[in-house]
């Protein structure tokens, strides 16, 4: 009997469960004469009228991302970007020693020379050579009040500079990375050897000897020669950065000296970037208070932090405040948004560091990183697909921040929205370029798929 009751019980509890998961499809649902009769489903809405545009931010961290890029390249859009690189060297080293008591009356010049190594990054024509100045600095390479709070330089800082020390030729070599060594002039060199050996009388005196060099050697710069093509745009370890200054003293044999003058810090070096002939629309893109919106640039927007651009997703107040009235809670919201196809290079492309959504205001004020409901930093999902490069496209799960908003309701602020960046903070590891298809083109368009509870009520 009781056996009976209980099995029973049981066949009445799972009766009600499954009139509850039908009714997730439009089925009615009734609990008693007691209760009002009610429809609860899922819908899904794919429509929803956001908008994309571009922004470009007053300057960007470019120090302490070890990459030195030098050159010029013609991009979509954007136009003619130009980069060069400045950095501060330190004392001689001479066998791991820092050191100016080597060099003496009988030592003799042979060479100098610069040292790098290519990271096999680049941008543009790989076909075509740059042709690469090496110049000395004019001024000391020091931070102002704001980087020196910072704690970096920006992309837009530069320093005036006197002398070229010397110049090569640089063939962009990608998925290759050579140590590359070139000769400088022998005119710097033999001034670097006669400073060297002016210093080494004060041998005893440390801190002499450096505010003697930081005068002499106050920075470099290194860019690509004036009259060059916008062609290409190549990367080198900052790390890797030294001159080397060969000599040797003669004597019952001979005695081979090699110093090098390496890199001070890697906050030391920082890229400065600029660019020109861009495309109307962008060129309105002076300050970070202006957005160029999807319908004045080309039915797309740009993301290259190099520069500062960066896109923008907005989803309008009068969309947030209707789904908070007439929107039960929203199950999964997805943002696709398309990359335009011929804006990337195929085969690096599954390389890129994933793009990451942060909360920002109608003033492009920056905020907080996206979180899910799991506490976790919400990151971008890349769907390729190499056979068709158009339908290639990022997933971004906005649930969590949807949800949120449309808690606030009467408080939805104007103008909100998300940015996307290609890592987990400002810094660019590396100049990465991105087109996107707007919310307005016919295919493959930006869009934001919300799924949501729909409960039809009566009152």
């Amino acid at each position: 009997m009781y056996l009976k009751k209980k099995k029973t019980w049981a066949t009445a509890v799972l009766t009600l469960l499954m009139m509850v998961v039908a009714s997730c499809t439009k089925n009615e649902l009734y609990l008693g004469a007691g209760f009002i009769p009610s429809y609860t489903s899922t819908q899904m809405d794919n429509s929803m009228p956001i908008e994309l545009s571009t922004f470009k931010l007053d300057s960007v961290v470019t120090s302490s991302q070890n990459r030195i890029w030098v050159g010029s390249v013609n991009m979509p859009v954007i136009g003619d970007i130009h980069s060069e690189s400045y950095f501060r060297l330190d004392e001689p080293v001479v066998k791991g020693v820092r050191t100016y008591s080597w060099l003496n009356k009988k030592e003799v010049y042979d060479s100098v020379c610069i040292v790098l190594r290519h990271t096999g990054e680049y941008e543009g024509d790989t076909t075509k050579s740059v042709t690469l100045d090496v110049r000395m600095l004019g001024e000391r390479l020091e931070r102002t009040k704001r980087e020196e709070a910072a704690g970096a330089f920006f992309n837009k800082r530069t320093f005036r500079d006197s002398v070229s020390i010397g110049s090569f030729s640089f063939l962009p070599m990608p998925h290759i990375r050579p140590r590359v060594r070139y000769r400088l002039n022998d005119e710097f060199g033999h001034d670097l050897t006669s400073f060297i050996q002016k210093m080494a009388r004060h041998d005893n005196d440390a801190k002499l000897q450096k505010q003697y060099f930081d005068i002499f050697m106050p920075g470099i710069k290194i860019c690509s020669k004036e009259g060059s093509d916008p062609k290409s745009m190549i990367a080198f370890r900052a790390d890797s950065v030294m001159i080397v200054l060969h000599s040797h003293i003669l004597g019952l044999t001979e005695k081979k000296i090699e110093r090098q003058f390496k890199l001070t810090e890697l906050n030391y070096q920082f890229n400065h970037v600029w660019n020109e002939n861009v495309d109307p629309g962008f060129d309105k893109l002076v300050n970070k208070k202006v957005q160029i919106k999807e319908a004045a640039s080309g039915l797309h927007s740009v993301l290259y932090e190099g520069l500062g651009y960066y896109t923008r997703v907005n989803i309008p107040k009068p969309v947030l405040e209707s789904w908070s009235q007439y929107y039960g809670h929203v199950v999964k919201a997805t943002l696709k948004i398309y990359l335009e196809k011929g804006c990337y290079d195929r085969r690096e492309i599954s390389k890129f560091i994933s793009l990451y959504p942060y909360a920002i205001n109608r003033y492009n004020v920056v905020g907080d990183p996206l979180y899910n409901a799991a506490g976790q930093q919400v990151r971008a999902q890349l769907n390729f697909n190499s056979q068709s490069l158009e339908e290639s496209y990022y997933t971004i799960d906005l649930t969590y921040f949807i949800n949120m908003l449309l808690q606030q309701q009467e408080d939805i602020e104007e103008g909100m929205g998300i940015v996307l960046m290609w890592q987990a903070g400002m810094r660019p590891t590396n100049y990465n370029f991105m087109l996107f298809n707007g919310h307005g083109v016919e295919r493959h368009k930006t869009e934001l798929e919300v799924y949501y509870y729909d409960y039809d009520r009566e009152y």
